[in-house]
């Protein structure tokens, strides 16, 4: 293996070694890669569980706005219902 930590050289009379030589270097690679997608994706799922529960969070407090302003609209309708009907007796 030469300066570069993944390269390897075929200068070795020993096939077999050098064969495991690659491997190894190629599972290191492999698990080191593994390695730092797991904790991306981890991260990714953490960063999405942030934004899923602030989307949550908005959309609860705009239902909750809604639902309020409806309610109000609701309660005008029925004062001016109420002094519809008593105005008409």
């Amino acid at each position: 293996i030469d300066g570069n930590e993944y390269q390897i050289k075929h200068e070795s009379s020993n096939k077999s070694v050098e064969v495991f030589k690659k491997k190894m270097v190629r599972q290191w690679w492999t698990n080191k890669l593994r390695e730092e997608w797991e904790r991306m994706s981890m991260d990714n799922f953490k960063l999405y569980l942030e934004v899923v529960k602030f989307h949550l969070y908005s959309l609860n407090r705009q239902m909750i706005m809604e639902t309020s302003a409806n309610q109000s609209m609701l309660d005008v309708i029925k004062e001016y219902d109420n002094k519809f009907q008593s105005e008409k007796t």
